[in-house]
């Protein structure tokens, strides 16, 4: 729970010593200008980090500098006293996020203003009092699935192939995983999805990190490179 939140809870907000500081307080520094030399890797912020306690939690989903939503519900301080219809506290606001530095933000809600340092995986809360909260990236299973897709270097012979939904699902001789990813047809490949082409025994040839999926046919030997849907902004 951030300093400022807790203080709206106890309907004692006090502006000028928390993270949280009211928008119009912004100074200069709000302004800065980070040097190119200093440009930070946004892919590293980007993503969904969530920080909770017993009290409740905090998500915080950036997928762009313009385009941040905060959300966060905490169960109010005085929960005997309160009806259980509203024994809980919930805000949910759009807001922008800046750089300070490569390893340093700041995202700008409708009311408060909050800073974090990116250390490792996680994203720190601070203000003048020091670490107020540390935040962890969480993902969905097929963010799960694509970082596993994405990093995997390829080089072995189909064993099972199959398409549910737009996910389609390949398994290799040489690896246990069972990998998934949405193919992009286009006419190299006559507009056809990979899974369209692909059956047991053909080959598949990936890089890690590449943008290209490489199917080679058992019995032509033809070779067909696929693109395929990128989650950019979360690996």
């Amino acid at each position: 729970m951030t300093k400022p939140l807790i203080a709206l809870l106890s309907i004692t907000i006090s502006i000028c010593s928390c993270t949280g500081k009211a928008k119009d307080g912004k100074t200069s520094a709000d302004e800065k200008v980070i040097s190119q030399h200093n440009a930070p890797d946004s892919n590293r912020f980007y993503g969904t980090w969530v920080r909770q306690d017993k009290r409740g939690f905090t998500l915080i989903e950036i997928n762009d500098t313009s385009d941040v939503l905060y959300y966060q519900v905490s169960e109010r301080q005085n929960d005997s006293d309160t009806d259980r219809s509203d024994r809980y506290w919930y805000y949910r606001s759009k807001a922008t996020m800046g750089y300070w530095s490569k390893h340093s933000i700041w995202i700008a809600t409708d009311k408060f203003r909050f800073d974090y340092n990116l250390k490792g995986d996680t994203l720190m809360e601070f203000d003048k009092m020091g670490e107020q909260g540390m935040f962890f990236k969480v993902f969905t299973d097929e963010q799960k699935a694509y970082k596993a897709f994405n990093s995997a270097m390829l080089n072995g012979v189909i064993t099972f192939v199959n398409k549910v939904g737009p996910s389609e699902y390949f398994v290799l001789n040489n690896l246990t995983n069972e990998f998934s990813f949405t193919s992009i047809p286009d006419a190299q490949t006559g507009n056809k999805l990979f899974t369209d082409l692909a059956e047991t025994e053909d080959s598949v040839i990936k890089a890690r990190y590449s943008d290209t999926l490489i199917l080679i046919k058992r019995q032509s030997g033809e070779s067909y490179k696929f693109g395929f849907v990128r989650l950019n902004g979360y690996f």
